[in-house]
């Protein structure tokens, strides 16, 4: 799978969602040894698809990480697509 990959939401899912719906996602971004918490917005995940009953947190997380970085085998990092730092994880809460 590349980044640019698009997977494909069933508009029944959307609500099933933890992180479209109660919960807050983030994503930390590190940058120049800082780490930062960036929200994840719906239009982040505009273009994405996902037909799957079983979508958690984790699970989004990945697919997410797949739309937004480009992973460097030199610096064995995820590095963020728009150069904004490098991918480090994701925050459910």
């Amino acid at each position: 799978m590349n980044a640019r990959q698009s997977f494909i939401l069933a508009p029944w899912l959307v609500n099933t969602l933890p992180s479209l719906r109660k919960e807050n996602m983030k994503i930390i971004i590190q940058d120049d040894g800082v780490f930062k918490l960036v929200d994840v917005t719906k239009k982040m995940l505009a273009d994405i698809k996902i037909f799957a009953n079983d979508v958690d947190c984790f699970d989004l997380c990945d697919i997410i990480r797949l739309k937004l970085a480009t992973y460097s085998d030199n610096l064995n990092q995820y590095c963020m697509n728009d150069g904004s730092g490098y991918f480090y994880g994701c925050m459910c809460i």
